[in-house]
């Protein structure tokens, strides 16, 4: 059986290689790029949503992927509301801050 011939199966493969190349090219690029960044964790959702798709139906895999960003989502618009510019930042570029909210 080829890849070609299932394509839930090639997508989920070509899904899982982009992320490997996308974290490879952040792991070894200098200095900060956004933009990879972002496309790991928008390949990273992908991939899970492809993967978790393999055991549930989509119909039930999608709400529970939308809940769980729209709790995420809130939890950082509740910081951001608390501290409006200093949460836009990791914490990480903050050393003189300890307090955290969550």
């Amino acid at each position: 059986m080829r890849l070609s011939d299932n394509p839930q199966k090639f997508f989920r493969w070509t899904i899982n290689a982009l992320l490997g190349v996308a974290f490879a090219a952040g792991m070894l690029a200098p200095g900060f790029s956004a933009g990879i960044d972002a496309a790991i964790i928008v390949l990273a959702a992908a991939a899970s949503v492809a993967a978790l798709n393999r055991q549930l139906p989509l119909q039930n895999v999608l709400p529970a992927a939308l809940v769980a960003a729209f709790i995420g989502g809130a939890a950082h618009g509740l910081r951001f509301q608390s501290e409006p510019f200093n949460s836009l930042r990791p914490d990480c570029f903050q050393p003189f801050r300890r307090r955290k909210t969550f």
